[in-house]
Protein backbone atom coordinates (compact mmCIF):
# COMPACT_ATOMS: atom_id res chain seq x y z
CA UNK A 1 0.00 0.00 0.00
CA UNK A 2 2.58 2.35 0.96
CA UNK A 3 4.46 1.89 -2.68
CA UNK A 4 1.27 3.04 -4.05
CA UNK A 5 0.76 6.12 -2.55
CA UNK A 6 4.39 7.02 -2.85
CA UNK A 7 3.42 6.23 -6.93
CA UNK A 8 0.40 8.75 -6.61
CA UNK A 9 2.53 11.09 -4.67
CA UNK A 10 5.21 11.28 -7.71
CA UNK A 11 2.57 11.03 -10.04
CA UNK A 12 0.72 14.38 -8.64
CA UNK A 13 4.59 15.99 -8.38
CA UNK A 14 5.16 15.65 -11.87
CA UNK A 15 1.34 16.43 -13.32
CA UNK A 16 1.58 19.68 -11.09
CA UNK A 17 5.37 20.49 -13.01
CA UNK A 18 3.40 19.73 -16.30
CA UNK A 19 0.16 21.48 -15.89
CA UNK A 20 2.49 24.40 -14.17
CA UNK A 21 4.08 25.58 -16.87
CA UNK A 22 3.12 28.56 -18.53
CA UNK A 23 2.51 28.42 -22.75
CA UNK A 24 2.02 31.84 -24.11
CA UNK A 25 0.68 31.97 -27.75
CA UNK A 26 0.98 35.01 -29.81
CA UNK A 27 -0.35 35.51 -33.40
CA UNK A 28 1.82 38.72 -34.42
CA UNK A 29 0.31 40.60 -37.41
CA UNK A 30 3.22 43.37 -36.92
CA UNK A 31 6.26 43.88 -34.33
CA UNK A 32 4.93 42.86 -30.97
CA UNK A 33 6.25 42.59 -27.40
CA UNK A 34 5.58 39.26 -25.41
CA UNK A 35 6.61 37.96 -22.13
CA UNK A 36 6.39 34.50 -20.75
CA UNK A 37 7.99 33.15 -17.68
CA UNK A 38 10.98 30.84 -17.18
CA UNK A 39 9.94 27.27 -18.00
CA UNK A 40 7.56 28.41 -20.01
CA UNK A 41 7.08 28.30 -23.69
CA UNK A 42 6.11 30.69 -25.95
CA UNK A 43 4.11 29.76 -29.38
CA UNK A 44 4.38 32.13 -32.11
CA UNK A 45 1.69 31.95 -34.87
CA UNK A 46 2.24 33.18 -38.71
CA UNK A 47 -0.11 32.90 -41.00
CA UNK A 48 1.04 31.91 -44.29
CA UNK A 49 0.66 30.10 -47.77
CA UNK A 50 3.47 27.86 -48.35
CA UNK A 51 2.31 26.40 -51.64
CA UNK A 52 3.40 30.21 -53.27
CA UNK A 53 6.82 29.56 -52.35
CA UNK A 54 6.68 31.62 -49.58
CA UNK A 55 7.14 30.84 -45.88
CA UNK A 56 7.88 31.87 -42.38
CA UNK A 57 12.02 31.85 -41.23
CA UNK A 58 13.54 32.97 -37.81
CA UNK A 59 16.34 34.53 -39.24
CA UNK A 60 18.25 35.07 -36.31
CA UNK A 61 17.98 31.22 -35.31
CA UNK A 62 21.82 31.25 -34.80
CA UNK A 63 22.06 34.21 -33.06
CA UNK A 64 19.74 33.13 -30.43
CA UNK A 65 20.61 34.02 -26.32
CA UNK A 66 20.66 30.89 -23.69
CA UNK A 67 17.61 32.00 -22.90
CA UNK A 68 15.00 31.33 -25.64
CA UNK A 69 15.33 27.93 -27.13
CA UNK A 70 13.52 26.91 -30.49
CA UNK A 71 12.47 23.71 -30.34
CA UNK A 72 10.98 22.97 -33.29
CA UNK A 73 12.99 24.37 -36.45
CA UNK A 74 14.53 22.69 -39.46
CA UNK A 75 17.71 22.83 -40.82
CA UNK A 76 16.77 26.02 -43.16
CA UNK A 77 15.28 28.11 -39.83
CA UNK A 78 11.90 27.42 -40.35
CA UNK A 79 8.96 25.41 -38.44
CA UNK A 80 8.53 21.84 -38.30
CA UNK A 81 5.19 22.44 -37.73
CA UNK A 82 2.35 23.69 -40.01
CA UNK A 83 -1.43 23.57 -39.58
CA UNK A 84 -3.46 23.86 -42.73
CA UNK A 85 -6.66 26.23 -42.08
CA UNK A 86 -10.04 23.69 -43.14
CA UNK A 87 -11.04 23.15 -46.45
CA UNK A 88 -13.33 21.33 -48.33
CA UNK A 89 -11.86 17.32 -49.64
CA UNK A 90 -8.92 18.05 -52.85
CA UNK A 91 -8.75 21.75 -52.57
CA UNK A 92 -5.24 22.69 -53.09
CA UNK A 93 -3.25 25.71 -52.76
CA UNK A 94 -4.99 26.67 -49.40
CA UNK A 95 -3.16 28.74 -46.44
CA UNK A 96 -2.60 27.80 -43.06
CA UNK A 97 -0.55 29.04 -40.04
CA UNK A 98 3.19 28.22 -39.29
CA UNK A 99 3.96 27.53 -35.45
CA UNK A 100 6.80 27.98 -33.86
CA UNK A 101 7.45 26.95 -30.44
CA UNK A 102 10.26 28.26 -28.03
CA UNK A 103 11.12 26.88 -24.26
CA UNK A 104 12.24 30.22 -22.08
CA UNK A 105 14.89 28.86 -20.00
CA UNK A 106 15.85 31.71 -18.25
CA UNK A 107 14.74 35.05 -17.80
CA UNK A 108 15.99 37.87 -19.45
CA UNK A 109 14.81 41.43 -20.91
CA UNK A 110 14.33 42.04 -25.37
CA UNK A 111 15.39 38.21 -26.85
CA UNK A 112 14.53 39.88 -30.23
CA UNK A 113 13.16 36.66 -32.53
CA UNK A 114 13.16 37.99 -36.18
CA UNK A 115 11.12 36.87 -38.03
CA UNK A 116 10.89 36.91 -42.31
CA UNK A 117 8.56 35.78 -44.68
CA UNK A 118 10.45 34.96 -47.95
CA UNK A 119 10.65 32.34 -50.86
CA UNK A 120 14.34 30.46 -49.94
CA UNK A 121 15.82 31.05 -52.91
CA UNK A 122 15.47 34.55 -52.84
CA UNK A 123 17.06 37.39 -50.76
CA UNK A 124 14.19 39.46 -50.75
CA UNK A 125 11.80 39.58 -47.79
CA UNK A 126 7.95 39.91 -48.72
CA UNK A 127 7.20 40.83 -44.68
CA UNK A 128 9.55 40.96 -41.48
CA UNK A 129 7.75 40.85 -37.90
CA UNK A 130 10.39 40.90 -34.76
CA UNK A 131 8.46 39.67 -31.51
CA UNK A 132 10.68 41.24 -28.59
CA UNK A 133 10.47 38.35 -26.09
CA UNK A 134 11.05 39.36 -22.05
CA UNK A 135 11.30 36.11 -19.60
CA UNK A 136 10.36 36.86 -16.33
CA UNK A 137 11.56 34.65 -12.92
Amino acid sequence: MAQYKALLILFAVLCGYVFCQEAVTISPIANTVATVSKNGELIVKLKGNPTTGYGWYLSNASQLSNALQATNLNAMGSTTSYVQNPAPAGYVGVGGTFIFRFNALAAADNVNLDFVLKRPWETTLANKITVTVKITE
